[in-house]
């Protein structure tokens, strides 16, 4: 049995990332153990097991994973009965689909509960929830996929459907009420250097932020996303990254700066030079409005 699961799952990976696996020396003991926990998984939840399902989840995180390779405790780590129950989810199993509401339906209510300007009802954003996890984009595998088991599916679930609420809010707010431009909703009314930058400089402000968002990198743009927006803490990133708590800091005040200099250097032809600074201060100082404003919640996928 663990020499079969084991070539199973090789066959299942690309032969280039297959070779994170040569860091699990016990690889055919950890995934015995991986596969007992999932059978009584499913033994308990009222589920059939399917081995393949389980194949399929640990060849996506093997494929998803860090260049990094594998080693047999990062592999035992995996919270395997939640990417199981993800992958079945995937797979369109009823069974399964019903096991994910009753987990995670009271937290999908509660989330809604705390938005009641989208006047959704619980079971409206269930099913908005359900049809954006678990039906396929043309040419794409439904969006539960990304989902890799390095951290609790509660967790991640949690992450999605703030930004999903995010981005349903946005999108009631473009079809409802004029959106302010970014250099209306920056500083306060009585500062009186800011609202003269406000009014004297305004759209200039909105186009040079936008265009200097697009300067930066994808994994900078997404760690802005992911700590200005989603709100996600510098522990949780550190481990998403598989990097050190202060890597993530580094990363993040790096991005910053780069951001304000790609500002600075887009606002320079436009502004008076004593001018310049204080601007690019006033707009950095609200980073967190101006990501918002700017940047979508999505994740952009990163080929490096």
């Amino acid at each position: 049995m663990d020499e079969s699961l084991q070539a199973r799952l090789l066959r299942a990976t690309e032969q280039d990332q297959g070779s994170k696996l040569l860091g699990c020396l016990s690889l055919p003991s950890t995934l015995e153990n991986l596969r007992q926990r999932c059978v009584d998984f499913a033994t308990n939840n009222a589920l059939v097991f399917d081995e393949q399902a389980l194949i399929n989840g640990l060849a996506r995180l093997v494929a998803g994973g860090t260049s990094d390779p594998l080693t047999d405790k990062a592999l035992g780590e995996i919270h395997i009965e939640d990417l199981y129950l993800a992958t079945v989810c995937s797979q369109g199993d009823s069974h399964a689909l019903r096991r994910f509401a009753g987990t995670f339906g009271g937290d999908l209510d509660r989330a809604i509960a705390k938005s009641p300007a989208l006047r959704l009802s619980a079971d409206e954003f269930r099913q908005l929830v359900a049809d954006r996890l678990f039906v396929a984009p043309s040419g794409r595998p439904p969006r539960i996929s990304q989902y890799l088991g390095k951290g609790p599916l509660k967790a991640w679930l949690r992450v999605m459907t703030s930004r999903f609420v995010i981005d349903l809010s946005r999108r009631q707010d473009k079809s409802t009420v004029p959106t302010d431009g970014l250099a209306e909703k920056i500083g306060a009314a009585q500062d009186t250097e800011l609202d003269y930058f406000r009014h004297a400089y305004g759209s200039a402000l909105d186009t040079a932020f936008a265009q200097a968002v697009t300067k930066l990198s994808i994994r900078e743009r997404n760690l802005l996303r992911q700590r200005y927006l989603h709100e996600t803490p510098g522990d949780t990133l550190a481990k998403m990254y598989g990097v050190h708590r202060s890597t993530i800091f580094l990363w993040l005040d790096n991005a910053r700066h780069a951001l304000r200099e790609h500002l600075r250097g887009l606002l320079a032809q436009s502004l008076p030079g004593d001018q310049l600074d204080s601007v690019v201060g006033m707009l950095g100082s609200q980073l967190q409005l101006s990501v918002r404003r700017i940047l979508d919640s999505q994740l952009e996928s990163d080929p490096g």
